[in-house]
């Protein structure tokens, strides 16, 4: 799965997530920030591969 096609599920269950949260939110992708360009709406995330076993978190801005 890509990060897009994360964001592309979240987005489908939770409408709105990814305007709302995900769009001012930092990715990690086992505790390296990976960079998402936002601008750019479709290609988000779509070069970044999430194996099996690896940990995604969403920081959030402060």
């Amino acid at each position: 799965m890509t990060l897009k096609q994360l964001f592309d599920e979240l987005e489908q269950r939770w409408p709105g997530v990814g305007e709302k949260i995900l769009r001012s939110s930092q990715v990690v992708l086992n505790l390296d920030y990976v960079d998402c360009d936002w601008s750019e709406r479709e290609k988000k995330g779509e070069g970044i591969v999430i194996k099996a076993g690896d940990e995604v978190g969403i920081v959030p801005p402060a």
